[in-house]
């Protein structure tokens, strides 16, 4: 009995000195004990599980309202990177952690159903918590910019300000995308409006 205790003392004194290396990934929570195999439990996916380059692929509808209706659908493509070692707090909260450009182009129809179409440029800056990113203070500064054709019309400026993406994964490379921001038309005259964008995200 006493040579059995012993095993067991010894045991338990040789595992508590050999600590396991553990991480968050798309998996969930794993860990992997010295010698031994990688050791998984499932969680929901996050933003924080996907460091570095990655682009992003997104189909939705886009509307404006205000003095310029319009209304249709639109297709965008983005390129982004996220950082791997997280600043401070407030520095997160300013400057975001994942950077990228994103491109737009939208078809649709005025309020006089003229058709129309628009191409746009955007620089964001985001922050990933869990299952949802949202942008920091840089990333709702930072403006949109475009050119927009419409029928019977010369070609004329956009310009997308106040912007307030939010994004919710819904699985690992999936996301429901929302978004409202304010607009301004540069026509014959200013016209000033509300873009209100949704959709869905591909992850690349």
């Amino acid at each position: 009995m006493r040579r059995l205790v012993a095993v067991v003392w010894v045991a338990t004194l040789v595992s508590s000195s050999a600590h396991a290396t553990c991480w968050q990934d798309e998996r969930g929570d794993c860990c992997s004990p010295p010698g031994g195999p990688v050791y998984c439990t499932g969680g929901s996916p996050r933003w924080q599980a996907n460091p570095g380059v990655h682009g992003e692929v997104s189909l939705g509808v886009a509307s404006i309202f205000g003095e310029r209706r319009e209304g249709g659908g639109q297709f965008g493509l983005g390129l982004r990177y996220r950082r791997e070692m997280e600043p401070t707090p407030l520095r997160t909260l300013l400057f975001g952690l994942e950077h990228g450009v994103e491109v737009f182009g939208d078809v649709g129809r005025t309020r006089g159903s003229r058709r129309t179409g628009s191409v746009s440029i955007r620089l964001v800056s985001d922050i990933g918590v869990e299952r949802i990113r949202f942008p920091s203070v840089l990333g709702i500064v930072l403006g949109e910019v475009g050119i927009v054709f419409t029928e019977g019309r010369a070609k004329v400026a956009r310009y997308h300000f106040a912007r307030l993406p939010i994004s919710i994964l819904l699985a690992r490379r999936l996301a429901l995308h929302g978004e409202v921001s304010g607009v301004i038309t540069f026509a014959d005259a200013r016209e000033v409006g509300v873009s209100l964008r949704v959709g869905l995200r591909l992850l690349l």
